[in-house]
């Protein structure tokens, strides 16, 4: 519902739209959030700093050994931009914050809701350049420039080879997306799941609460500077 606002620069986006829109959703009959006591904690916000770059900049102030970063030494606020950054979109800045109240906030703190959002804009990030993959496979199949023949040999090869390469981009940004929420998130919730049922302090309880983020964060490749960097160029590129 909100393809046509995300659509517009991180800077144009209207918040209160998108968030009266994502108040429709949750309250939608059949959500699996309409019946959530909580949901109306939950609100959006527009990060103006691509997660990528934001990324970088955090693995280049902490200094860690072999690129991981520690999320431990961030604030909750993104680093600020500069004057050359590249403007990115709405479906590229967009993420959800979390209003916890306290005694709750001292095990939900800011920098536990921070790994979430991580965590949240590089899911949405590959599911958005999955949609313009697939955006674009619709093209080739529709538009008649596309489809026609051209009695030109060389640009019948140049289609072939735009062809195959969307394909193996769109495979590759659902096998990692299928890496991320399957082979990643999902065993690593369950484990978290099966240690609660073992926990006898609230200092346990934050401790694997941190720790799975932080293992999900790992190996989603979020920490490590030389994945960042291999990362960025494709994102670029699809975009």
């Amino acid at each position: 519902m909100g393809h046509t606002e995300l659509q517009k620069q991180a800077k144009k986006v209207n918040v209160s739209k998108l968030q009266s829109l994502f108040d429709l959703a949750l309250r939608q009959p059949g959500s699996i959030a309409a019946s959530d006591p909580f949901k109306e904690d939950v609100k959006v916000s527009i990060n103006e700093v691509d997660l990528t770059k934001w990324l970088m900049r955090v693995v280049n102030v902490s200094g860690v050994e072999e690129g991981a970063m520690s999320l431990d030494t961030t604030t909750t606020h993104a680093p600020s931009t500069s004057a050359d950054d590249r403007p990115i979109t709405g479906h590229n800045a967009l993420e959800l914050d979390y209003r916890v109240p306290f005694p709750l906030s001292l095990v939900i703190s800011r920098k536990t809701v921070l790994r979430y959002q991580l965590l949240f804009r590089h899911l949405l990030s590959l599911r958005h350049l999955e949609s313009q993959l697939c955006s674009a496979w619709r093209d080739h199949t529709a538009v008649y420039t596309w489809k026609h023949r051209s009695k030109y040999p060389e640009v019948e090869t140049w289609k072939r080879r735009a062809w195959t390469l969307r394909a193996r981009m769109l495979v590759f940004v659902q096998q990692l997306l299928y890496f991320c929420t399957m082979e990643v998130v999902e065993p690593n919730w369950s484990k978290l799941m099966k240690r609660l049922d073992e926990v006898k302090t609230v200092d346990e309880l934050m401790q694997h609460h941190v720790d799975f983020l932080d293992t999900c964060l790992k190996e989603c490749m979020l920490t490590n500077a030389k994945l960042l960097k291999v990362c960025l160029p494709l994102v670029l590129a699809i975009r």
